[in-house]
Order: C-alpha cells, then sequence, then structure tokens
C-alpha cells in the first residue's frame, strides 16, 4: 500500500494547479491499484474534486478514453478505449 501512497501523493504535488482550479482528476491506471487511489487521494490526502480512478486499463502511445456514465445499480463506469491510427506518409485517407 505504501507505493499506491506514494502515487497518490505524486499525482496531488504534480497536479496542484489542476485540482486547485476545480478540475476534475480521472486517472487510468494498468494495475489494479484504482480502488485503493482512489481512496487514499479522496479520504487521505483531501481531494475534494471528482475523482475518478480506473484500473486494469492498458494504453499506448495514440490511444484516448472514453468515460461513459455512472450506471447503476452495478456502479460501474462504462470505458472505451480508441486508438488513433494514420495512413503512412504519402498515402491520401479515403
Amino acid at each position: 500500500m505504501r507505493s499506491c501512497g506514494a502515487l497518490a501523493g505524486g499525482v496531488v504535488v504534480g497536479l496542484w494547479a489542476w485540482l486547485d482550479a476545480g478540475q476534475p482528476l480521472v486517472l487510468a491506471l494498468e494495475a489494479d491499484l484504482g480502488r485503493s487511489v482512489g481512496h487514499i487521494l479522496t479520504e487521505e490526502l483531501g481531494v475534494v474534486r471528482s475523482v475518478i480512478c480506473i484500473d486494469g486499463i492498458e494504453l499506448r502511445e495514440l490511444d484516448y478514453v472514453d468515460i461513459g456514465q455512472l450506471v447503476q445499480p452495478a456502479n460501474v463506469i462504462p470505458v472505451v478505449v480508441k486508438s488513433l491510427a494514420f495512413a503512412p506518409a504519402g498515402i491520401a485517407a479515403s
């Protein structure tokens, strides 16, 4: 759990201006740490903005994430990972 605390603390330090501006915080983690990191951010570090920590997401360069609305009573959030693809140089996209 120590590494979760270090991660959450680093997020707060690195994104303090974002959080101070009242923006929501969305973290996508590959490891199964979403609930733990989210709890540390809100309960231990006092982040009062909207916090969404999703885990089990493997992202690569040029990927982006669409996050849907909370679905009740399942208490889940639908997530879609999309990858951008570009045509090689000199080939026109149709």
